[in-house]
């Protein structure tokens, strides 16, 4: 990124800008579903409040977009922004921007040069958001702005656009500087998409960096975000509103009737809810052509026989957990079902559904599941505690997310999980990011496919960490295509249809059973990988049916030697598969050392071990490196894209064929091993 300082410079600097703005898009500029070009007709400038520093630049100038505003390695926060446009501003047009402060939340939205943040508290900002709307608010048309920041121990981010996330929130960094730049959009693409927009939410964008999609699938992942699944504005005033006090329901406005503790909703609108609900439930039953809003502002509502909230009809529900309010929903042990629906969520959903917010939601599921959308599930923002008997969030068609902070424990079910038996396009879980502790689940995380771009993700499982498989439907029970794992050294058929794709995140998996499972394919192209996989030789932490490519990212899997495999040799990132002389106990760590003697990688394990995966950028094949677990040391050289003295197979699509019997050591290749 490019820095600023204040100097006899800056003058020179701005009236540069007219000349280079185009360059810098063109080398910048991120993927967006319009055509685009920095505006030479309005621009952006903009001032921050700097920790040690105050109010910055100095001199009370302010910073022409799209040059940095800030600090890199000072390890100086930001506490507040004040952004304005600049040059020949279209009528209506306006700029605002929400920040994400420490010990605050999510503040109001600022427009215009307002000040957004605090002063004088101490406090970081750790997340920012920034659009530009029209008079009544909308999106404004044939502009976009654009905006990216360094963050404290992960550098400089990718632009993000229009109304997106910037930071990072839960994890406690701070955003340390920021560039913002306006851009032009082509009004001609922008009206194609919006033909071609079935959701009909507005413009979208996807800002993560890509997976690789295996080419046998034939599931179809949309990774991106319509700007009303991100805006958790709504108009109090036009709102119809609806105030809980134990059994009795208060309602404001149209659109709703609320008898015998249950309120409805039959009108596409927007809709507050307060209080305190003892016995009751939320139900929306509009026409499938509408959408609605509801906003949680501090709202417990418990039902001791269905769904605290039941989405029985609709386009799409909109469910906004507003600013610094806390919301709690819980269910009884059985459910009376009133309809052809088998409604067995805290949340229940037959419509699409997207939660977004900044407020925390409490789920409390007794009878089976937390949250359940027989069609799509988007969560763009949020801080969720859910505890469920089965599963914590289920979405037949898919799950997206965004970002939020996600507490799971499923005491007997899987903690995140998309499939369904009937569309072979559909069942797939999409992380953009977020922060992610699964814990006290069989799986932690399971769909068709599982395709992960972002975030912070720590699973502790009975079973899998991440497991890919299909799904068939024998009467009311749901069975995986995936066979069992062969015991005898036979052929496993791939899943075709099944993969896990990681292009980026920080993923802990800590498996009773395999720690990262495909009976497909699985790629892993960037982020970072830690899994502690099983103790017995039955399970492998790293198994697949199809291939396994590495081309990037760093990784450590260990586990114990029965079944483990090694990555393909198709890879592009070099690997080693090393099976140890004798079991290591939990938490002696294991390294790898290059052959002048620079730790690539060192990790302390979480359970016992006698098998380790290690792959780095840094890693080439003609190396000699150090392999030292506990006191076990071993130099091996790289002399192929996959070195072990291992099974380098799995399934029909991996080059090993075959896997060893359980409880045996596997073979030694005769062309992947150097040791």
């Amino acid at each position: 990124m490019k820095k600023t300082t204040v100097s006899i410079l800056s003058a020179i600097t701005v009236m540069s800008m007219a000349f280079s703005t185009n360059v810098f898009a063109a080398s910048n500029q991120t993927t967006t579903d319009t055509i685009a070009v920095v505006s030479d007709t309005m621009g952006v400038q903009y001032r921050g409040h700097i920790q040690n520093t105050g109010d910055y630049p100095l001199d009370d100038s302010w910073v022409q977009g799209p040059e940095e505003l800030g600090t890199e390695g000072q390890s100086l926060r930001l506490e507040g922004f004040w952004i304005e446009l600049t040059g020949t501003i279209p009528e209506g047009a306006h700029i605002q921007y929400q920040v994400h402060v420490e010990n605050e939340g999510w503040m109001d939205w600022v427009t215009d040069g307002g000040f957004a943040g605090t002063k004088g508290e101490n406090q970081r900002i750790e997340a920012i958001k920034i659009r530009l709307v029209d008079d009544a608010g909308n999106a404004l048309e044939g502009y976009s702005v654009q905006y990216r920041g360094h963050i404290q121990n992960q550098g400089d981010t990718d632009w993000v656009v229009d109304g997106a996330e910037l930071g990072s929130t839960g994890l406690s960094q701070r955003l340390e500087a920021l560039e913002v730049q306006i851009l032009e959009t082509n009004s001609d693409a922008t009206d194609a998409d919006d033909e071609n927009n079935a959701d009909n939410d507005g413009d979208k964008t996807s800002t993560a960096s890509p997976a690789i999609a295996s080419p046998t699938s034939t599931i179809a992942v949309d990774k991106e975000f319509s700007n009303r699944e991100l805006d958790a504005s709504y108009d109090d005033s036009t709102a119809t509103h609806a105030v809980f006090d134990g059994t009795t329901i208060q309602v404001t406005g149209t659109g709703a009737t609320a008898e015998n503790g249950i309120l409805t909703i039959t009108t596409e609108g927007t809709y507050v809810l307060t209080g305190n609900l003892s016995e009751g439930q939320i139900r929306v039953e509009t026409t499938d052509s509408e959408k609605v809003q509801l906003v949680l502002n501090g709202v417990t509502i418990h039902n001791s026989s269905s769904a605290a909230i039941y989405l029985k009809s609709a386009d799409k529900v909109f469910i906004t957990l507003a600013n610094g309010t806390i919301n709690t929903l819980t269910d009884g042990t059985e459910y009376i079902q009133t309809d052809d629906n088998t409604v067995d969520g805290v949340i229940f959903s037959k419509a699409d559904l997207a939660i977004n917010g900044s407020g925390t939601l409490n789920i409390t599921a007794n009878y089976k599941h937390g949250i359940v959308s027989k069609d799509d599930l988007v969560i763009t923002d949020g801080t969720f505690n859910i505890t469920s008997v089965k599963a914590g969030l289920s979405g037949k068609d898919a799950i997206k997310i965004k970002d939020g902070i996600f507490y799971i424990s499923s005491t007997d079910g899987k903690g995140i999980t998309s499939k369904n038996d009937s569309d072979t396009t559909k069942g797939y879980v999409y992380i953009a990011g977020g922060t992610f502790n699964i814990a006290n689940c069989t799986e932690g995380i399971e769909g068709t496919a599982i395709v992960i771009e972002g975030g912070n993700i720590d699973v502790t499982a009975t079973d899998d960490g991440l497991n890919a498989a299909s799904e068939t439907t024998t009467d009311s029970e749901t069975t995986e295509t995936a066979q069992m794992p062969n015991g005898g050294g036979g052929m496993i058929a791939a899943d075709t249809n099944a993969y896990i794709s990681i292009a980026d995140g920080t993923i802990s998996l800590n498996a009773a059973g395999d720690g990262i499972d495909s009976n497909g394919n699985l790629y892993v192209s960037g982020g970072t990988l830690y899994v502690d996989g099983p103790t017995s030789d039955g399970d492998g932490a790293m198994d697949y049916d199809g291939t396994a490519d590495v081309s990037g990212g760093t990784i450590v899997i260990v586990g114990s030697s029965g079944m483990a495999q090694s990555f393909s040799n198709t890879s592009t990132q070099a690997s080693i598969l090393y099976n140890l002389t004798s079991k290591l106990e939990v938490g002696t760590e294991v390294s790898l050392k290059d052959a002048d003697g620079k730790v690539l990688v060192a990790y302390t394990t979480e359970k016992a071990y006698q098998s380790v995966i290690i792959s780095t950028p840094e890693m080439s094949i003609g190396s000699t490196y150090t392999l030292t677990a506990g006191s076990q040391s071993f130099e091996i050289e790289q002399t192929a894209i996959v070195t072990s003295n291992g099974n380098t197979g799995g399934g029909t699509g991996g080059p090993g064929g075959t896997r060893p019997d359980p409880g045996t050591t596997p073979p030694t290749p005769p062309t992947q091993t150097s040791v």
